[in-house]
């Protein structure tokens, strides 16, 4: 299943090479505009280029940045770069990315693409940290999905085509799976069987016992009334207003002893309350506001209504069922692991190295092409 994702990314990268300038205006202007690209490049190839300070740099090897060490090859950073630029900004020229606007574009642009990246590459850092290298089984996976993905095309001729339009080689496709796989092999190792975040069957039970709560809620979503006609000019006070209201009348009628659950699925906002059983979540799954209402509460007790950006909520705590648990307890780990997952993973996201090469911070709007 993993390795089928992964070569649908690689597919997905193709083909947004294939139709960038396809998200701006519609207007027959900017379809001719798209259309013309498309064809030159498919006719003329891509013919990468790099200039700074008025010379043509050779990017062979050559890496623009790195994060903890690991090296963004200027292959990979253009393709990027290029997909934000022959999006939004492909009818700039050269003077406009010299002009204060232009200027200011670029660095946003940067700034988009270097979160982009950390996106990206953070499985191959988290590695690196930790001493992880891809496995035979791999590079063999690598193989097969570059493969699969040439064989999803017509014909040799056409899939090329598909590789200049997205600004990618063979090896720069490689090197953006490379990254996926990266994530999934540093998951494995550290929170596998024997990995240094294991967490076994013992563990999770006293996380089940000690932090887990089990809650149903209704949900009045403020975007109920940005979505209802009534309030097309509403301001922003006046839809909160009208989110509060509405609300506090459902609150009145669970403290008038109206059955919970019935009342949120007749009224609550929220598609994921199907079922009685609610939600069973630890610290750190749900938003502050939400988390915090929630262990306040004592075993069948509801809340008052409770703000966070989503709208108002009215929380009502309920046992924790052991069946519901045993029925449930392999989603309910995984669920867990991937939460330690992910706060390791945001750790090292909000704690990077970045060095930037003299060239990344030489270069202009008009640099890259």
């Amino acid at each position: 299943m993993y390795k089928r994702i992964i070569a649908g990314v690689l597919a997905a990268v193709l083909a947004a090479g294939v139709f960038a300038g396809c998200s701006g205006d519609s207007e027959n202007k900017n379809e001719e505009v798209t259309e013309k690209t498309n064809i030159e490049e498919t006719a003329a190839g891509d013919n990468p280029s790099f200039v700074v300070d008025g010379k043509e740099v050779d990017t062979t090897d050559l890496a623009l940045l790195s994060f903890n060490g690991v090296e963004i090859p200027f292959d990979v950073y253009r393709y990027y770069y290029l997909a934000v630029v022959e999006s939004y900004f492909y009818d700039k020229d050269d003077d406009y990315w010299e002009s204060d606007e232009g200027k200011e574009t670029f660095s946003q642009i940067k700034d988009y693409v270097i979160e982009t990246l950390k996106n990206m590459v953070w499985g191959k850092i988290l590695a690196a940290d930790n001493n992880i290298e891809l496995t035979q089984e791999d590079y063999d996976g690598i193989e097969a999905d570059i493969e699969e993905t040439k064989n999803s095309f017509s014909s040799d001729g056409s899939y090329q085509d598909a590789l200049d339009a997205a600004h990618v080689d063979e090896e720069t496709l490689k090197t953006l799976s490379e990254y996926n796989y990266y994530s999934q092999r540093a998951y494995n190792e550290l929170f596998g069987e024997g990995g240094e975040y294991e967490v076994t069957d013992d563990e999770f039970n006293e996380k089940l016992a000690n932090e887990y709560v089990r809650v149903q809620h209704i949900l009045v979503s403020f975007d109920r009334f940005l979505e209802d006609e009534e309030y097309a000019d509403a301001t922003d006070d006046e839809i909160k207003q009208a989110a509060e209201s509405a609300a506090n009348e459902l609150l009145e009628r669970v403290n008038n002893g109206e059955d919970f659950y019935t009342l949120a699925s007749e009224n609550s906002d929220d598609p994921g309350m199907t079922s009685e059983d609610g939600y069973y979540f630890t610290y750190g799954i749900m938003v502050e506001p939400f988390e915090e209402a929630s262990y306040a509460l004592k075993e069948n007790e509801v809340s008052g209504l409770v703000e966070t950006s989503y709208g108002y909520h009215i929380i009502k705590r309920l046992p924790m069922e052991q069946e519901y648990i045993d029925e449930n307890y392999d989603a309910l780990k995984e669920d867990y692991i991937a939460l330690q997952f992910n706060t390791l993973v945001n750790d090292l996201m909000n704690n990077l190295d970045i060095e930037y090469s003299d060239y990344y911070k030489n270069m202009t709007g008009s640099s890259i092409k």
